[in-house]
């Protein structure tokens, strides 16, 4: 049975389907904590048809698709990527050898980040914009 609520494992998104153990009948986002409600009177850490589950994350928002745009491309010295992004992200820079040359992490409040690439030898370089569920790449170029 489907009840509409879906847990993330760090891979994979599924339905959380507990069967006979438990019928879902509502669910509640509290403090960041996800709480059940519904007959669970085959579970044994349920306390009056309410449930509470530890799993790290609680969303009843839609994923958004990740996007990015990088300028200028090809870069010189600064280049500029905008997102969007709305959990936790990383902004990675990869060679032609598949090596991650730099790294960094992005909070979901900002949205702009300027890369120093006057460091890189001129070339094409792999942009990857990475979350938990999701990842996205594009080639900037790095000319001087």
């Amino acid at each position: 049975m489907n009840d509409g609520v879906m847990v993330w494992d760090g891979s994979v998104w599924s339905n959380l389907n507990w069967g006979p153990a438990g019928l879902i009948v509502s669910y509640q986002n509290f403090n960041g904590n996800l709480y059940l409600c519904g007959d669970f009177s085959n579970l044994k850490d349920s306390l009056n048809d309410i449930a509470y589950l530890d799993y790290p994350t609680f969303s009843n928002d839609k994923i958004l698709p990740l996007s990015f745009t990088i300028f200028p491309n090809p870069a010189s010295n600064l280049a500029t990527v905008s997102f969007n992004i709305s959990e936790e992200s990383q902004l990675l820079i990869i060679n032609q050898y598949g090596k991650r040359i730099k790294s960094y992490a992005l909070p979901p409040s900002l949205k702009i980040k300027t890369v120093d690439v006057s460091d890189l030898s001129n070339g094409m370089y792999l942009m990857t914009l990475q979350s938990v569920a999701q990842q996205i790449s594009q080639n900037v170029m790095v000319q001087r």
